[in-house]
């Protein structure tokens, strides 16, 4: 539960826990899933093991059309993401995990490294829900900066309780209904924007 109380915190889902399947959780904008599919003995996953996993997490992130960004959480699934793409792309050595450190990758996804949310790391303080939505939070900003970069042209994707932007409200033109607000960008809350 403390992974999806972080994400409610940041906004990036509808609902502070997920219980069972169809319990309502819904994720705006962001998907979850495993590089590796099983457990491995000690959570050290062999190359071999990752290699049988790629092909499953290749289909995945090909279907995840507007991908921009990648939240390992934990050094393995950050090693499993490194070694994914090395065999796409080159890496640069300076690649190295780190809570928070973001890498840009020659397809054009960011890499982030973020502490595993498991009991040993949140029991010991190693990760806690401060430095987890402060990290969401960093990457919201992240996307922000990735669309005014991209000529700005987008919804609305923080919405009216973050403010990062202010865009003109119009309506669908069917029987003037209210679809929120969508279209032309009218202003940035430029200190919400990462340098």
């Amino acid at each position: 539960d403390f992974l999806y109380k972080c994400l409610f915190k940041a906004k990036i889902s509808n609902q502070p826990t997920s219980e069972y399947k169809d319990d309502g959780l819904k994720l705006n904008k962001a998907y979850i899933t495993t590089a590796l599919k099983c457990v491995p003995p000690e959570d050290s996953p062999l190359k071999q093991e990752l290699n049988n996993c790629f092909k499953y997490f290749d289909q995945e992130i090909n279907l995840l059309k507007n991908l921009k960004i990648i939240v390992a959480l934990g050094k393995i699934a950050f090693d499993a993401c490194k070694y994914f793409y090395k065999e796409k792309f080159y890496l640069d050595k300076s690649v190295k995990f780190g809570h928070g450190k973001i890498f840009k990758l020659k397809s054009g996804i960011s890499l982030v490294g973020c502490y595993h949310p498991s009991p040993r790391n949140v029991n010991t303080g190693r990760i806690n829900v401060k430095k987890m939505v402060v990290l969401f939070n960093k990457i919201n900003k992240q996307i922000v900066k990735m669309i005014i970069e991209n000529g700005g042209k987008s919804i609305g994707i923080s919405g009216n309780k973050f403010g990062m932007l202010r865009v003109k409200k119009f309506t669908s033109g069917l029987n003037g209904a209210d679809i929120g607000r969508v279209g032309e960008i009218t202003s940035v809350n430029k200190k919400l924007i990462i340098k």
